[in-house]
């Protein structure tokens, strides 16, 4: 929310940083970042957050344990 109480134009930044999430993820950008700065899987939060993401990971040693 902006200083004058306004919500709306943070509502587009939202939408914007989505819309780039989804295509790093398309793009297999987001696996790449991932595998360079982290060891640990996945938090399965955001797998649920993200499905398209659990496509990439399942299978592999990012997908979060099961437990």
């Amino acid at each position: 929310m902006r200083k004058d109480g306004d919500p709306e134009p943070l509502a587009d930044i939202d939408d914007q940083i989505d819309d780039q999430i989804d295509a790093m993820i398309d793009d297999g950008t987001c696996i790449k970042l991932y595998r360079k700065y982290f060891r640990d899987p996945i938090a399965a939060d955001l797998i649920v957050e993200r499905p398209k993401l659990a496509k990439q990971v399942m299978n592999t040693d990012l997908a979060p344990s099961r437990r």
